[in-house]
């Protein structure tokens, strides 16, 4: 018989960029393992002002052909002009350049529910009183 090794358990409320890569290395390999290569690649796009600032974007990723879209925000002046939607679009094209058949996203009750479902997007799931008096729904869309 081995011996029981002790291992340390700890919470790390900011971990250090080499700890969080070794992490994900292991979380790759397995899942690499079990679904082969994901092609994993982050999306960034942004909307700028004519001094540069930024003033809304589009943040997600792509992965084993799909777009996940992890936030869209807009700056209070610039919601309801169509950027968010031109936002959408740009990150779904990039997707379809990316190999990608489908996308999906989360969003709040107190957010854009109905700006997604007027792009497309179905709701697949909900998540009732999160965060308590809301709710968290779960929407995608196939993009080909």
């Amino acid at each position: 018989m081995s011996p029981v090794r002790k291992l340390e358990i700890a919470i790390v409320e900011e971990p250090f960029d080499k700890d969080l890569q070794s992490f994900f290395e292991i979380l790759r390999r397995y899942n690499k393992s079990k679904a082969g290569e994901s092609n994993f690649k982050p999306l960034s796009i942004f909307v700028k002002n004519k001094s540069g600032k930024i003033v809304g974007g589009l943040t997600g990723e792509t992965y084993w052909g799909w777009l996940f879209v992890e936030n869209l925000a807009l700056s209070e002046s610039m919601r309801k002009s169509g950027y968010g939607a031109q936002l959408l679009k740009a990150a779904e094209d990039e997707a379809v350049k990316r190999g990608c058949h489908a996308v999906y996203l989360d969003t709040f009750s107190f957010q854009a529910r109905p700006f997604y479902e007027k792009q497309g997007y179905q709701l697949f799931g909900q998540l009732d009183e999160f965060p308590p008096g809301h709710a968290r729904y779960f929407l995608w869309k196939k993009l080909v």
